[in-house]
């Protein structure tokens, strides 16, 4: 079994390898009335580069995202409808396609899973603007998964679930079978709903739902309930059964930064300047760095690797294995 080490440089060399051919012959492109993709060989490589690297990913127990396909946006500057599409490997990027009305200013327009692209489309529809969610497959197929006003996605790591956030609500959908699960604030609140209806006769408003991402084997998804960007509950949910498990949020009353690693259920935070790791599932809480800076940008690398600015050098980033 490979180390590691030998594990990321053995992904990354055959990924970046495979994308070379794919950038050698990726100036023919093929046009349908809303997609714009590669030419059918091009296509078929890019298709057999992500589908080769993710059975490598698996074979060698790669299953962090640390050096993962991710997507990059380039609208067009002669056709303003036009969004250009690139798979992106480290600092190089490939086309993919060429989407028109995409959401560009939306927090978290696009993504790559499995060998689909999902990209979130704005449309004006008879009764105003309404958001899609659109999958393209590599293979040329595109297919309008879902529609509403002010949503959110994320989608697990093969591209077979996709979780949104519409206001108060989370959508669990299945791209194959076409079966939704729709769960409701109060059930996302569990143990502290009569807490959260507290709030929410103060504050006049219903808590949003927040997407944080999927476990690595897909098995469970995280949110988090709360106003205004202010958490007030964790909530994991069974995409299969939908049986919902919540946290407490209250020690974290307060904080600037939250992140959350979907598979472990630790969450990096910031208070006060310094930089904390609370674990969920055991409810203990670990003081990472002291500073006396009000922001320190903490970022997952991996499930035991933790980034963020280094507090004695300007500029500088501290990479922690916890």
């Amino acid at each position: 079994m490979f180390g590691s080490k030998d594990a990321h440089r053995l992904v990354t060399a055959i990924g970046l390898l495979s994308l070379y051919a794919v950038a050698t012959t990726a100036y023919i492109f093929s046009l349908s009335p809303k997609l714009l993709l590669l030419g059918s060989k091009q296509q078929e490589t890019l298709a057999r580069t992500i589908e080769l690297e993710s059975r490598l990913r698996e074979v060698v127990g790669f299953v962090d995202e640390e050096g993962a396909f991710s997507v990059e946006l380039r609208p067009d500057s002669q056709h303003p409808e036009s969004t250009h599409a690139y798979v992106k490997r480290t600092s190089n990027a490939y086309p993919f396609a060429t989407v028109l009305d995409v959401y560009l200013s939306h927090s978290h327009p696009a993504e790559i899973r499995g060998e689909s692209l999902f990209i979130l489309r704005r449309q004006v529809g008879d009764e105003g603007l309404i958001d899609e969610l659109w999958r393209y497959s590599i293979t040329g197929e595109e297919e309008r998964l879902y529609a509403s006003t002010g949503i959110d996605f994320r989608a697990a790591p093969s591209g077979t679930l996709v979780a949104l956030a519409e206001s108060s609500r989370l959508v669990l959908l299945n791209t194959k079978t076409g079966e939704e699960k729709s769960i409701r604030w109060p059930e996302l609140a569990g143990e502290f709903e009569s807490n959260l209806r507290e709030s929410l006769q103060a504050k006049g408003t219903p808590p949003d739902v927040t997407l944080d991402g999927w476990a690595h084997d897909e098995e469970m998804f995280w949110g988090r309930l709360g106003w205004n960007g202010e958490t007030a509950v964790f909530f994991r949910t069974n995409p299969v059964t939908g049986a919902v498990k919540t946290y407490d949020a209250s020690t974290l009353e307060g904080s600037g930064e939250i992140v959350l690693h979907p598979t472990t259920g630790k969450v990096a935070y910031t208070l006060k300047g310094d930089l904390h790791v609370f674990d969920l599932l055991q409810n203990e809480d670990v003081l990472i760095a002291e500073s006396t800076q009000k922001t320190l940008h903490p970022e997952w690398i991996d499930r035991e690797t933790l980034e963020y600015d280094d507090v004695e050098r300007e500029g500088g980033r501290v990479i922690r294995r916890l």
